[in-house]
């Protein structure tokens, strides 16, 4: 058992990964498995690269969970797969050490968009309107909508934050990711 865990350490894959039940219900389909499969891998790293950079199961479970193809030192995945409960929430970027693109995708609990009146899956750099100081802060509501920088969360709801030529210190970890922060806004006032 102790080698069968160094095996997927080793590889950077989460306990999630060891533990999955492929006689769960969800599992029986292949996008059930797909979904599991992407909820277990918390980064893109060493999935899509030179056949000598790659790990041979993290791109397989890549190609199966439906990632882009790009290495890490082109684009940079993190998901955060713990499910949240429908509210209100802030999502603040700043000093993001990016070259190019950011984005910030809501899921539902399968891991997929879920269609709402506003077709508000997600935003990113070039969607998110900044503040004069240049940050932008992201809302997160389940309930009131009409304002600017919004996506709409679910009950069950997690994100994928998706940085595209990033800078060294996101591929080393160094730099932290912003997380959701439970918020208290009043929309009428289209602020956090």
């Amino acid at each position: 058992m102790t080698d069968d865990r160094a095996w997927f350490d080793d590889r950077g894959l989460d306990a999630r990964v060891r533990e999955l039940d492929v006689t769960d219900r969800r599992c029986e389909t292949a996008e059930g498995l797909r979904v599991d499969l992407r909820l277990s891998i918390p980064d893109g790293s060493k999935m899509f690269a030179t056949r000598h950079e790659v790990d041979p199961v993290r791109h397989l479970i890549g190609t199966a969970a439906g990632w882009g193809g790009l290495p890490a030192s082109e684009a940079r995945h993190h998901v955060e797969a713990r499910p949240r409960p429908a509210g209100r929430f802030t999502f603040t970027f700043e000093d993001v050490p990016v070259d190019a693109f950011r984005s910030l995708c809501v899921d539902n609990r399968r891991g997929c968009f879920e269609a709402d009146p506003y077709e508000s899956f997600g935003l990113n750099s070039i969607t998110a309107t900044p503040d004069r100081s240049g940050i932008a802060t992201l809302l997160l509501p389940s309930d009131d909508h009409g304002l600017q920088n919004f996506a709409h969360v679910m009950g069950g709801w997690d994100y994928e934050l998706r940085l595209h030529q990033p800078h060294q210190s996101v591929l080393d970890t160094t730099w932290t990711p912003p997380t959701p922060e439970p918020a208290n806004w009043n929309p009428r006032n289209r602020a956090p």
